[in-house]
C-alpha cells in the first residue's frame, strides 16, 4: 500500500459514502427510564437506551405485542413467532427516524393509508425514537436546575398485548454535567504518552475506540450499520497502526491513524461530562477510551508531524 491508500482508508472513516445511518444515540444530560408497566404483564418489557433516544420493547415467546402510531395507526407490530414488523405508511415510522422528529413523513404514509409491513427482525425486540419520552427541543426546559437532578414530566405510551391494552409508563429527568478535569486530565497523559510511544500509544487507543464502539452497537436497536460511525472509524485506525508497525517509514502511516482516533474522539468528546452516555459500557470505562482516544490521537498526530520533520531534514 502507498500513502495515498493510507489516506484514502482514513477518508473513508470521516466521511466518504457509507451506508445510510440513521440518528443514534449522543451523549446528553437527559434520562428517561420506565418506571412501571400497567397493568403488569409478563408479556412485554421495555426500557431506555442511550440516555434517552431510544424507547425499546421485547414480546415474551408466544406473544403478540403491537404498538399504535400518535395517530392510532398500526406502526409496530412483533408476532408470536418473533418476527417484528413496521408499517412503512405509518406517518410516526418516518417521524420517529430522526431524534427531533425532523424525518419528512412521504405523502403515501397516512393515517388512513393501508399498512405496508416490513420486517426487521425476528427476535421480538424493538427499538424506535418514541417522541413521548424525551425532550423535543436542543434547549433544555425552563424547569431544569443546573446543579440538581430535575423532573420534566412523566410520560405513557401505550401498547397492545395479546389484544389487551397496556401502559408503559416512564419519567424523564435532567441530570447535571460531571467535572470533566480527571478525564481531561487522563488525555494530557495520554497525549505525553503518545508523543514518546505513538505506535503502542495509538494501538491501544484504537483498540479501546472499538470496544466503546462494539458496545454500542451491541445496546443500540440501530444495528452495526447504522451505528458504522461508533466501529468503523477506529478498526480503520487499528488496522492503519498495525499496518505501520511493519514498515520502515511508517510516519505518515501513524499520523492519517492518529487524525481518525482523534476524530472519532472529538465526535464523542462530550461523553467526558454528560452523564448518560451511548454505549452499554460502565459510564467510566466509556470516558477512560475517549479520553485515551482524545490525547493519544493529538499526540500521535504531532509526534507523526516531528518524526516526518526529521526525516525531511535528513
Amino acid at each position: 500500500m502507498t500513502h495515498l491508500a493510507a489516506v484514502a482508508l482514513a477518508a473513508a472513516a470521516l466521511g466518504a459514502p457509507l451506508p445510510a445511518a440513521a440518528d443514534s444515540a449522543r451523549p446528553t444530560n437527559y434520562r428517561s427510564e420506565v418506571t412501571s408497566i400497567e397493568p403488569p404483564n409478563g408479556g412485554v418489557s421495555a426500557d431506555v437506551v442511550g440516555g434517552d433516544a431510544f424507547l425499546r420493547i421485547e414480546a415474551a415467546p408466544g406473544v403478540t405485542v403491537e404498538v399504535p402510531g400518535y395517530e392510532g395507526e398500526p406502526y409496530v407490530r412483533i408476532g408470536a413467532d418473533g418476527t417484528v414488523e413496521v408499517n412503512r405508511n405509518s406517518p410516526s415510522y418516518w417521524v420517529n427516524e430522526d431524534r427531533f422528529g425532523a424525518r419528512a413523513v412521504p405523502p403515501e404514509a397516512s393515517v388512513d393509508a393501508d399498512p405496508a409491513w416490513l420486517t426487521v427482525g425476528a427476535d421480538g425486540t424493538y427499538g424506535w425514537h418514541d417522541h413521548r419520552i424525551h425532550w423535543m427541543s436542543p434547549d433544555p426546559p425552563p424547569v431544569v436546575e443546573s446543579s440538581s437532578v430535575s423532573e420534566i414530566f412523566e410520560w405513557v405510551v401505550p401498547v397492545s398485548v395479546d389484544g389487551d391494552p397496556v401502559e408503559i409508563h416512564g419519567q424523564l429527568e435532567w441530570v447535571p454535567s460531571i467535572d470533566p478535569i480527571p478525564w481531561l486530565a487522563l488525555s494530557a497523559v495520554a497525549v505525553a504518552v503518545a508523543f514518546v510511544r505513538p505506535l503502542t500509544a495509538l494501538l491501544v487507543g484504537a483498540v479501546a475506540a472499538i470496544v466503546v464502539g462494539v458496545a454500542q452497537v451491541a445496546g443500540s436497536p440501530l444495528g452495526p450499520v447504522d451505528e458504522s460511525m461508533a466501529w468503523i472509524p477506529p478498526s480503520v485506525a487499528l488496522g492503519l497502526v498495525v499496518w505501520a508497525a511493519f514498515r520502515e517509514h511508517r510516519h505518515l502511516t501513524i499520523g492519517v491513524g492518529a487524525v481518525v482516533v482523534l476524530a472519532w474522539a472529538v465526535s464523542r468528546f462530550p461523553a467526558l461530562w454528560m452523564p448518560s452516555l451511548p454505549s452499554s459500557l460502565p459510564a467510566g470505562l466509556e470516558r477512560t477510551a475517549t479520553a485515551v482516544a482524545a490525547g493519544v490521537g493529538l499526540g500521535g498526530i504531532v509526534a507523526a508531524y516531528r518524526d516526518l520533520q526529521k526525516g525531511a531534514g535528513g
